[in-house]
């Protein structure tokens, strides 16, 4: 028997489960889908009906299991969809909010909220019935690159939170060791763009952080995150409470923070949220947090000197740094023999996975019945599809619907060639509602702009109510109640930022001191984008003539300066640039790296690999600043090292011994 696609048998749990307004059984359903009915065994019936459960969770489509008495007396459980709590209803945004909106598209630089919310735009935009949205102009000078971790798991843990049910999930420690952990989830946070779940450790019985890049995906490569029967143990601390304990926090007796005038504001702002007291040259930070003074310490723009010279955590940082350089140096000589035997990575077809491809039909269905047609043209615009994708798409439309139905109850489609029009989809007719990594990235976007930029800060907020209500029926308009995302590295610039957007709104240039230059340059800025703690101004230097990136934390004396416009060209020059390139020329770079470190850094698109085992790894990457290098090997080792070019190795070292050096010289 043929195998029935994945996507087919995703469709058919949803339509069979929205049409049978009572539910179903678990054994009614997997007698009327057959490839729950064909299955090899009984285990992995089960096993592929939970894997299904948490791809619809994923999407938005959540399978709710509800007791009912049974026909005789008794109790039996069916699982049911409200079809309800998974589509949007019809929505208005006035032109402003819609501008918002559109702003959010372009807000997330990268990674998974980019993608995320550009689907949320499109599927609102749908359930608006309205063309306000996709045809916006992005209106934001701001991008915020997020390293977020699977997708996958993000939704099963928000889902949990939300219907405070306990996880279970296989993690790795930061020790290399793993094992499972049961945990009723509280909140998701943000640090220094890594993602955490904090809640109650069942096994532990007391709170406990787990980051997100250590949990471990299965043998599938499927997220681990699974409902387990725990009872859930809630929590009444303040949202921003469970932030400020979050990984790793260790405080320290009070400490003196030495830093030149033109670097205060930008380290104050770095300390957002610490208890600091400035006196004129100093900064004293009251209880500090370890984590924080580290950030401040390896960042090689600030001169920061430190008082008393005997304290404690100077002690704790030269051991951490000797120990990094240990580290390096051992996977240097370690791994630099096995560089050869690297093997080029094939050039893999890009497919969608059974979750996307589900959720591009439902989406063409929507948009299609909310316009009465679409053309294929439109259809190819859209949704990026080439019109052979389109064509494919097309011709397995009418084999979806109900299970073993009959033409009456599969989906229809007419096609000329030319346009297309679609019948007998009443249960996937609405556009679907934000899964919740949609959810988070559009409204955590709205808000973030709303602070960042004043002009537009009401029409963010208009737009994020109507969605939050939106979204009430599943419970995600509660987002803002378990969802931190941390701003420390906007508030370090909070000032400069000020005079950037003031300057983009009324086309003025910028004057700045950049690094140790005093003679000043002018800049005409476009936009601004972070990665982690850093932010960085892309403009057009008029000094160079040419397009700059200029990270602020070494922007000093920044001003506005006079009028100036871009041409088209500068303009698109300025806004292609990357952040993390490297100098043109460079030589490709091997690195050592745990899998889901590399997995979820930006700009790592390794060429050739080698697997170590217990998911460690050399890659072959395509060489990208040494700033961010050095920066990322800080933050992650011993998990990320450098292998080779020696420049970089010898950099990476250098950069760890001039902190060492920074310390020695405090106690001298």
């Amino acid at each position: 028997m043929a195998k029935i696609p994945t996507t087919e048998r995703l469709i058919s749990l949803v339509v069979l489960l929205v049409e049978t307004r009572k539910g179903l059984t678990k054994a009614q359903i997997f007698e009327k889908i057959e490839t729950y009915r064909d299955a090899n065994s009984p285990d992995a019936r089960e096993k592929m009906f939970d894997r299904d459960k948490a791809v619809l969770r994923s999407v938005g489509i959540p399978l709710q299991l509800q007791e009912n008495e049974a026909f005789g007396g008794g109790v039996e459980s069916r699982y049911v969809i409200d079809q309800a709590s998974f589509t949007l209803e019809e929505l208005s945004f006035t032109q402003e909010e819609a501008a918002a909106l559109a702003a959010v598209r372009d807000f997330w630089g990268g990674g998974d909220f980019s993608d995320a919310a550009k689907r949320a735009l499109g599927r609102l935009d749908t359930a608006a019935s309205q063309q306000v949205l996709t045809d916006q102009v992005a209106g934001t000078t701001f991008q915020f690159t997020d390293a977020l971790t699977d997708e996958a798991s993000f939704a099963e843990i928000t889902e949990a939170i939300s219907q405070r049910r306990s996880i279970s999930f296989n993690y790795r420690a930061a020790d290399g060791s793993a094992a499972e952990r049961t945990i009723a989830p509280w909140a998701l946070i943000q640090r220094s763009g890594a993602w955490y779940v904090t809640g109650h450790d069942h096994d532990r019985g007391e709170r406990r952080n787990f980051k997100l890049t250590r949990i471990l995906r299965n043998a599938d490569h499927e997220t681990s995150v699974r409902e387990v029967d725990r009872e859930y143990v809630g929590t009444e601390i303040p949202l921003a409470e469970l932030a400020a304990g979050v990984a790793p926090v260790q405080r320290y007796p009070d400490i003196t923070l030495f830093t030149p005038a033109a670097e205060q504001d930008h380290v104050l702002g770095r300390l957002f949220g610490e208890d600091v007291e400035p006196q004129g040259g100093k900064i004293v930070i009251h209880n500090p947090d370890e984590a924080v003074l580290w950030n401040l310490l390896t960042d090689h723009d600030l001169q920061i000197r430190f008082a008393p010279a005997d304290h404690p955590v100077l002690d704790a940082f030269t051991e951490r740094l000797q120990r990094l350089l240990t580290a390096q140096e051992d996977a240097v000589a370690k791994y630099t023999p096995h560089v050869d035997e690297l093997t080029p990575l094939k050039a893999q077809r890009q497919r969608l996975s059974a979750a996307d491809e589900m959720r591009l039909i439902f989406d063409i269905i929507a948009y299609t019945v909310a316009n009465d047609g679409a053309t294929h043209a439109e259809l190819q615009q859209r949704f990026g599809l080439t019109p052979k994708a389109l064509r494919t798409r097309l011709e397995k439309l009418p084999l979806y619907g109900l299970p073993q139905g009959g033409p009456d109850e599969l989906f229809e489609l007419n096609d000329d060639g030319q346009a297309i029009s679609v019948s007998q989809v009443d249960a996937v007719a609405k556009p679907l509602s934000l899964a919740p990594v949609e959810a988070i990235s559009t409204l955590l976007g709205l808000q973030s702009l709303a602070k960042l930029r004043r002009d537009i800060a009401p029409a963010a907020m208009g737009a994020y109510e109507k969605i939050r209500q939106a979204l009430a029926a599943r419970s995600l308009d509660r987002l803002a109640e378990f969802i931190w995302w941390d701003h420390s590295g906007v508030s370090a610039a909070a000032s400069q930022l000020e005079a950037i957007n003031q300057a983009i709104d009324t086309g003025r240039k910028i004057r700045l001191n950049y690094r140790t230059d005093t003679a000043g340059r002018e800049v005409t800025p476009v936009q601004v984008r972070q990665f982690l703690a850093d932010v960085y101004l892309l403009g057009w230097c008029h000094r160079a003539d040419a397009p700059r990136v200029f990270k602020l934390s070494r922007c000093h004396r920044l001003e506005l300066s006079d009028h100036g416009t871009l041409t088209d060209h500068q303009h698109q020059a300025v806004v292609e640039q990357d952040i993390f390139a490297a100098p043109a020329g460079s030589e490709q770079l091997t690195l050592f790296a745990d899998y889901q470190i590399a997995d979820h850094m930006p700009a790592m698109n390794p060429t050739h690999e080698l697997a170590l085992g217990e998911g460690d790894q050399l890659l072959r990457v395509p060489r990208v600043s040494d700033d961010f290098l050095t920066q990322s090997v800080l933050a992650n080792a011993p998990k990320m090292l450098i292998i080779e070019p020696a420049d970089l190795v010898a950099k990476v070292k250098q950069q760890i011994n001039d902190r060492l050096e920074l310390i020695t010289d405090e106690r001298a």
